[in-house]
């Protein structure tokens, strides 16, 4: 497994100047690494937008990703409702000892990324494509009863869809395990299918 962080994030490093910069940069890191091999491409959150748009351009270069696992990935023409995105910041904060420090260069990092990406749509890319949603959506204490925190993610292209207990961040904490059966058991009996 290889993680391929994005710039930005450590105070001294510089946002990308557009998504095909970022696209680029991962799909040669990816290429690199990999070769012939067998890969697949995993991103959680919006790093799911991160890892559609390398697919697309891996596969427009000839290399196509065995799956594309996207966990809770919101379609970015879907965003979540407010009270759900207020509940993904209070969780961060709340969480620090997990996300480590969300300082000014963080936050700034994570708006930088939601410009690049502002009018980026996916494009099928003939990938398979696993859409783990966390069972319990993230609310904010201010939300409304019957408001529409209910929505989970969702993606606009083809995919099969695997619910996992837990919210937006639980489902990759205390209930990892459960996260990591879905996709292993789709890896390895839903490609197959």
């Amino acid at each position: 497994m290889s993680e391929l962080p994005l710039p930005g994030f450590v105070k001294g490093e510089l946002l990308p100047a557009d998504l095909e910069t970022i696209v680029e940069q991962q799909a040669l890191v990816i290429e690199r690494r990999f070769g012939d091999r067998p890969f697949v491409l995993l991103g959680h959150s919006s790093g799911g937008w991160t890892a559609a748009a390398v697919a697309r351009r891996l596969e427009r270069g000839g290399v196509r990703p065995a799956a594309l696992v996207l966990l809770d990935t919101y379609a970015p023409d879907s965003p979540p409702p407010a009270s759900i995105q207020y509940g993904f910041i209070d969780t961060m904060l709340d969480r620090g000892d997990v996300f480590g420090s969300i300082d000014d260069t963080r936050f700034s990092a994570m708006g930088g990324y939601f410009d690049v990406f502002a009018e980026w749509r996916p494009e099928a890319v003939p990938v398979p494509t696993l859409l783990v949603r966390a069972q319990d959506p993230l609310r904010h204490p201010s939300a409304e009863e019957g408001e529409a925190e209910e929505r989970r993610s969702s993606w606009p292209l083809q995919h099969e869809a695997s619910t996992v207990p837990g919210h937006h961040f639980s489902m990759l904490e205390e209930y990892s395990e459960e996260c990591a059966v879905a996709v292993h058991d789709w890896l390895t009996t839903g490609l197959d299918a």
